[in-house]
C-alpha cells in the first residue's frame, strides 16, 4: 500500500520459484505452477539465505523485437496494436479484412505493457501484430484513435475506448499517411 510495485513483487517471487523448480514458463507472460512433489518446510531455509534480486525497472528493459510480427519507426516510445487470433479468424471466415484490434501507447517495453494487461483478461494469448517506434507516441496514438473514431470504427461495446475495427496492414498504412518518411520499411 506504500507503493510497492505488486505485479513486480509477484514476477520476483515466480522467479524465485522457477529457480526452485516449482514453476516453469511454458510461453512469454504465463507461468505454469507445478504440482508439489514434497511437503517443504519454510523454516528449513533462513531467510538469509534467501536471494530477491534489485527490482528491474521497465526502462531498462529492452524490446525484443522479434516479439512482435512488424516493427516500425524509431524512437524511445511506441504505439502498439494487438488482437485475439480468435477475431481474425472469425473476420477471415466471414470474408472481412477488419477485425477488433487494441491501439494503445507505451514509453516502456510494449510487450510488458500489453501482458499486462491481457493475461489475466483475455482466453488466449494476444498476438502482438505491429509496433510503432516514435518519439511522438501520444500523438500517434491519439491520431489513430481520432481517425478510426470519425470513420465509425471504434468498437462500442469493449472495455475501453482503445478497440478499434481495422488490420495490421490498415493502420500501417495510415501511419505512413502520418509520417511517410519515418514509416517507411520494418526496421
Amino acid at each position: 500500500p506504500s507503493g510497492t510495485n505488486l505485479k513486480s513483487t509477484i514476477d520476483r517471487a515466480l522467479r524465485m520459484m522457477q529457480k526452485a523448480g516449482e514453476v516453469q514458463i511454458p510461453s512469454v507472460g504465463y507461468w505454469k505452477i507445478l504440482p508439489a512433489n514434497t511437503e517443504v518446510n519454510a523454516a528449513e531455509t533462513p531467510i538469509s539465505e534467501i536471494s530477491i534480486q534489485p527490482e528491474e525497472r521497465a526502462s531498462d528493459t529492452i524490446f525484443d523485437e522479434t516479439l512482435a510480427d512488424v516493427v516500425i519507426g524509431q524512437g524511445a516510445g511506441c504505439v502498439y496494436l494487438y488482437y485475439l487470433p480468435t477475431y481474425r479468424d472469425r473476420a477471415e471466415e466471414r470474408g472481412e479484412n477488419r477485425w477488433p484490434c487494441k491501439i494503445g501507447r507505451t514509453e516502456q517495453n510494449p510487450l510488458q505493457r500489453i501482458l499486462s494487461q491481457a493475461t489475466t483478461a483475455l482466453p488466449e494469448k494476444p498476438f502482438v501484430a505491429v509496433v510503432f517506434r516514435t518519439n511522438y507516441s501520444a500523438a500517434l496514438e491519439a491520431a489513430f484513435h481520432a481517425v478510426y473514431t470519425l470513420r465509425g470504427l471504434a468498437v462500442q461495446d469493449a472495455p475501453g475506448t482503445e478497440w478499434f475495427l481495422t488490420s495490421p496492414e490498415e493502420a500501417i498504412a495510415l501511419a505512413k499517411t502520418f509520417d511517410s518518411s519515418g514509416f517507411d520499411s520494418p526496421g
